[in-house]
């Protein structure tokens, strides 16, 4: 008999709240949408519930009710807040067999948050300017969806961001290549224009690091809410940006000497420190500990199955951010393609070069968006990181 009880493997299990309203949505209409979920609520207690959001749907659903429920809720205006909650000891509310949703009958009384949720601008006496976007578990396909989404929605932020360290890349390569044209070789170079491709190198990492941390904070601040800006991002990333040279530095170095070591060594060590900027900017570590905590994260399973395991699953997720990439490129290097094919020329060539440095601006800033949601999808599965969470540190 116990060998039976405790045979079936715990499942996980999520909470659901209802944290704002998005723009234009009717209360009436979510309060009837809510009805269907729980039919052991009039529609006079739902309503009264509405009047005190954030309140808790409910603290012990599957990962497939969770999607169903906030697909169906979404649809009626509602902003959720799901986080994983790991195994917990509650029961899960019974099911339906039949019905659209599949609906949760009677979960107990929708039970308010004691708090509201601490939003970091607001003790920063600063507004929202929109309800902030859920952090919960998601797929794969989700991440490179919603990073495409921020891509977009932010374009202006995240190009500016980007384009500092790219654009001294492109300078120095364009600089490196003219002299190869004009029959000189790095070799061959003077103390003056080795001091300048020093500087050049070393300006390049340190926007890198600073724009790449600026980045990190800045998806962070839209998932709270926040109005993000280029200046802001750069200024709050500033007192970290130390412990950013350091960690990172310190990792690339590690790297390096692992490609040394036939190339493997290399390639364990960038997974397994793959996180380590987005622990120095959202949970204040540095150098060592920051990749300690790194490997940890990085070694986190999501499940029984080959493709669960992490170093799989971060290597689908690069699969897919690279096929996104070459579609971008594309978009952009078509074009110079072909006025280099029909007007070819100086001109045409520049032109050529820039849409070519857009390319790598845009494509690196998705790169790096769709990193830093892989690190928010870890910690909701493995910690349940929830927007206060992350609020202590941004």
């Amino acid at each position: 008999m116990t060998e039976e009880q405790g045979g079936e493997k715990p499942v996980p299990k999520l909470t659901i709240r209802l944290v704002g309203f998005q723009p234009g949505a009717s209360q009436d209409e979510l309060a009837l949408a809510l009805g269907r979920l729980y039919k052991g609520r009039s529609q006079e207690e739902i309503r009264k519930a509405l009047a005190r959001v954030p309140f808790t749907l409910s603290r012990s659903v599957t990962e497939e009710q969770a999607r169903r429920i906030r697909g169906f809720l979404e649809t009626k205006g509602a902003v959720l807040e799901i986080t994983y909650q790991a195994v917990l000891k509650a029961q899960a509310f019974p099911v339906e067999e039949k019905g659209e949703l599949q609906e949760l009958k009677a979960p107990g009384a929708l039970s308010p948050v004691g708090k509201p949720i601490i939003w970091a601008k607001e003790r920063r006496s600063k507004p929202r300017v929109h309800p902030g976007l859920p952090l919960e578990p998601m797929g794969l396909k989700e991440i490179l969806a919603r990073a495409l989404v921020l891509l977009r929605e932010n374009l202006v932020l995240f190009f500016l961001l980007m384009l500092l360290p790219n654009l001294i890349s492109f300078l120095l390569a364009r600089l490196l290549g003219g002299a190869e044209g004009m029959g000189f070789s790095p070799a061959s170079f003077g103390s003056p224009e080795i001091v300048v491709l020093a500087m050049g190198v070393l300006i390049f990492v340190v926007l890198f690091i600073w724009t790449e941390g600026a980045l990190i904070y800045a998806v962070s601040e839209i998932h709270l809410g926040h109005e993000a800006g280029l200046r802001g991002s750069l200024g709050a990333v500033l007192p970290k940006l130390g412990a950013l040279l350091s960690t990172i530095l310190l990792v690339w170095f590690l790297i390096f000497l692992g490609v040394l070591c036939f190339v493997i060594p290399g390639f364990i060590f960038l997974l397994r420190w793959l996180m380590a900027d987005k622990v120095v900017v959202l949970e204040g570590l540095r150098g060592t500990q920051a990749m300690r905590r790194s490997r940890e994260l990085m070694r986190f399973r999501f499940g029984a199955g080959f493709w669960s395991r992490p170093w799989a699953r971060v290597c689908l997720l690069g699969c897919g951010v690279g096929l996104v990439c070459l579609g971008m490129y594309l978009v952009f290097l078509i074009p110079g393609w072909i006025l280099s094919y029909l007007f070819p020329g100086a001109l045409s060539s520049y032109l050529g070069e820039g849409l070519e440095l857009l390319a790598e601006t845009l494509t690196a800033a998705y790169g790096s968006i769709a990193l830093v949601i892989y690190y928010y999808d870890i910690r909701v599965r493995k910690e349940n990181f929830d927007h206060r969470s992350m609020a202590e540190h941004v």
